[in-house]
């Protein structure tokens, strides 16, 4: 009997095997289907994900501490603090701490090389 032509309602066993069948058929392809759905925006969001890490990185510089300044120029995170608020070596405010950039660190020794 072909399957996508019910059978005659006069056997009924058969055509209740045939409804099971067409209702399973159904629900596979709908499982198939969601499937296939999940995959295509689980890929979407990864690469949106991944897009948006590689422009954080590369756009985004990662910003020095006081501490690590300090060490990088040999002197105290006071001194640092200091040189910040006189407006000697550029810094940023991030909420009520201080950062910098190894950019503005750089051209900071970079002006005040002796020689």
């Amino acid at each position: 009997m072909p399957k996508d032509k019910p059978p005659r309602l006069s056997d009924l066993k058969q055509a209740l095997r045939w409804l099971r069948a067409q209702h399973q058929r159904r629900a596979q392809e709908s499982v198939r289907a969601e499937r296939i759905r999940k995959s295509k925006a689980k890929s979407k969001v990864k690469t949106v994900r991944d897009t948006l890490r590689r422009i954080t990185v590369e756009t985004q510089e990662r910003l020095l501490t006081p501490q690590e300044v300090a060490q990088h120029l040999g002197v105290s995170p006071y001194t640092v603090g200091e040189m910040a608020r006189k407006g000697t070596l550029p810094a940023v405010r991030v909420g009520r701490f201080l950062r910098f950039t190894l950019e503005d660190v750089r051209k900071y020794v970079e002006r005040h090389r002796e020689g």
